[in-house]
């Protein structure tokens, strides 16, 4: 299963039936698990770790060198989730200070040209479509959509089910369950949340919170609005706990003239 071509540091684990293309080089003490499928001229470097079934496609990069000026050669880490795609040259690199970890949960999919840097954290079963850059320390809420070429500056957090729109340059945080598009917030995810799960009566309860959040009152009194009305409702409490919590500042209402719910 493992292509003459390759290259495989003795330091490597692989798992049972793990299969590796032509001209693959993986180096230092990566493990790989079982019924993993690496493509032709990946590089796997460094304290790697690859969940069981993952798949790897043509000219990959993954743990490689964090893009910091102070990062000096400290042990850092690079954790792959199981079932987890990554398509043709995605680039994904560990952390950038010492034992630091850059994590990828399990299903995520990352789309041909995507880009992972250092320290972030992304959550279980995320799309990022062709062309995404992360940057550094950037978090990303399960189940999140974000579609092409859309930038995300370092530190910024995309919550829960939120969906972006393409060729986004995102620098303020997306409060989960949103739809956002370059200027802001236009709505619920309500695809995304239908195929969660979330009954009606819950897409109805998030929708009402989006829409007082999204209009004119300020920031604090919107989340005590939206918390009166729907107390104790576990995915308001979660809505509302991460706009709390922003550093960057979260996205509200998109710009005039644009549909809003």
């Amino acid at each position: 299963m493992i292509h003459q071509t390759a290259i495989i540091d003795p330091q490597a684990e692989l798992g049972s039936s793990v299969a590796i293309a032509p001209y693959t080089v993986i180096e230092g003490p990566v493990t790989i698990g079982e019924n993993c499928r690496i493509g032709p001229h990946c590089h796997i470097t460094g304290h790697t770790t690859i969940g069981p079934g993952a798949r790897v496609h043509a000219g990959a990069v993954v743990g490689g060198e964090p893009q910091d000026y102070d990062y000096g050669g400290e042990r850092s880490y690079t954790v792959i989730g199981a079932g987890c795609h990554l398509r043709e040259y995605v680039t994904i690199h560990r952390g950038a200070t010492p034992e630091s970890t850059t994590s990828l949960g399990n299903n995520v999919m990352i789309m041909a040209f995507g880009h992972v840097a250092h320290n972030c954290r992304v959550a279980d079963n995320v799309v990022l479509v062709n062309g995404v850059t992360l940057g550094g320390h950037v978090e990303i809420g399960a189940r999140a959509f974000v579609s092409a070429c859309t930038q995300v500056h370092q530190f910024v957090r995309i919550g829960e089910l939120a969906m972006l729109g393409s060729d986004m340059h995102l620098r303020q945080d997306v409060a989960p369950y949103c739809m956002a598009i370059d200027d802001g917030i236009v709505g619920p995810n309500v695809v995304g949340l239908r195929r969660a799960g979330i009954d009606s009566d819950g897409r109805r309860v998030l929708k009402n919170a989006i829409r007082t959040f999204t209009g004119e009152r300020p920031q604090a009194e919107a989340l005590a609005a939206i918390e009166a009305a729907s107390p104790e409702l576990p995915a308001i409490e979660n809505f509302v706990t991460f706009v709390r919590s922003s550093k960057r500042g979260v996205m509200r209402a998109a710009g005039t003239g644009r549909r809003r719910i």
